[in-house]
């Protein structure tokens, strides 16, 4: 297993084994190789194991991510070289989180054969069992039915919203998922303003308009207001 490097013009390869000889300190050799890159809580990550690459243990290299405020994981895909399954080098997407997707692949596609004058539609195996396919040309249908960009951006499964955008059950449905987001008196509100920050990206992605504050307790309390909203960050729309 190597490295490569590349930039004007030049290439550099790697070797992994050098890097293990040079930095790890353990006995017990590492099993794994992670190459990653973050923005804010969130972590993009492609991993391969080391050791004897041949058919028979399977290389693969797996995407998938990982959230740090959230302590959540995320599976994406694996691509898997010729083995003793497949004489092919095999990709399979995966549904993403792992505490709350099924750890199956739902989608499968295979670099096999293709005839020179074969121009018919490039085969993917689907799972239908878990997975639902929607054609992207139905998309301008499911915006009209979610509201905006709603199934461009979360249509995580066709009952995310059960009809047009509705921000009660949105907002519901982020604070029973995160802890640091709650739904009081029919408003998303948070303790964090990064989070409340990072569902007005949402939403604004979505094409809304956003809203934020935040319910100042010294200001509350020089208007002499004391209600369940102070001491929090909103976000409304």
């Amino acid at each position: 297993m190597q490295i490569k490097l590349y930039g004007n013009g030049h290439s550099c390869n790697i070797p992994v084994q050098e890097i293990i000889d040079k930095y790890w300190k353990d006995e017990t050799a590492p099993f794994s190789f992670e190459m990653s890159t973050a923005i804010g809580d969130e972590t993009i990550a492609a991993t391969a194991m080391l050791g004897e690459e041949s058919p028979d243990t399977y290389p693969s290299i797996r995407l998938d991510s990982r959230n740090a405020r959230k302590n959540s994981s995320a599976t994406w895909f694996i691509l898997e070289t010729p083995n003793e399954t497949n004489p092919y080098v095999t990709g399979y997407a995966y549904a993403g989180n792992d505490e709350t997707e099924s750890d199956s692949w739902i989608t499968k596609i295979v670099d096999a054969p293709r005839g020179a004058d074969d121009d018919s539609k490039r085969l993917v195996y689907i799972d239908d069992d878990i997975a639902e396919t929607v054609d992207t040309k139905t998309a301008s249908k499911l915006n009209t039915k979610y509201g905006n960009h709603c199934a461009d951006y979360c249509a995580t499964s066709d009952q995310l919203f059960g009809g047009k955008f509705d921000y009660e059950k949105f907002g519901k449905r982020l604070a029973a998922n995160d802890k640091d987001i709650e739904f009081v008196e029919c408003m998303i509100v948070s303790k964090n303003e990064n989070v409340i920050n990072h569902v007005a990206d949402i939403l604004d992605a979505l094409g809304f308009t956003a809203t934020t504050g935040y319910y100042d307790p010294a200001e509350d309390k020089k208007a002499n207001i004391s209600d369940k909203l102070t001491g929090y960050y909103y976000c409304d729309m």
